[in-house]
């Protein structure tokens, strides 16, 4: 019927079929990938051993803002706390996967956005973390008096 192209590695075997964890680039993508066994006996199998050690999936965390915010300070401030974070005990290919985005929101928001790679086993601490750290940097900005315009606005979402 076809050919089956998927790269991860195999998380299951069982009688009928084989089941995977994708990886895309090095990363773990959060999908599982079930194979039909009669895959195997059809078509050619290709296995590497590609240790990735820890395993490593693709996160993000996204703040929703006002659009007057100066949108590339904020991107300083998001990429500045991830990189202390993440830098701890981290190698460098998790520091070289680091993206700051921004896309429209409803209401007229913005959705400021934080991709990152990170350890499966520590990827709700590290979320949290990066999270509590960012909200405490934008909170650190001098709020303005009446009538001023400042880099961050105060109104996240």
């Amino acid at each position: 019927v076809g050919s089956i192209t998927a790269e991860g590695d195999v998380t299951e075997v069982e009688y009928i079929f084989t089941r995977l964890r994708e990886v895309v680039e090095g990363a773990y993508t959060g999908r599982l990938i079930t194979i039909p066994n009669s895959a195997f006996m059809s078509g050619s199998i290709s296995v590497r051993n590609i240790a990735l050690s820890p395993p490593c999936i693709r996160d993000e965390i996204t703040f929703t803002i006002a659009y007057e915010n100066d949108l590339q300070y904020l991107k300083k401030i998001m990429m500045k706390v991830a990189e202390d974070v993440l830098k701890v005990g981290s190698d460098v290919k998790l520091l070289e996967n680091l993206e700051v985005f921004f896309e429209p929101a409803e209401g007229g928001w913005i959705a400021a956005g934080l991709r990152y790679l990170v350890d499966l086993k520590s990827r709700m601490k590290v979320k949290s973390e990066l999270t509590g750290k960012i909200l405490e940097a934008f909170n650190k900005e001098p709020k303005p008096k009446d009538g001023e315009k400042s880099e961050v606005s105060w109104i996240i979402r």
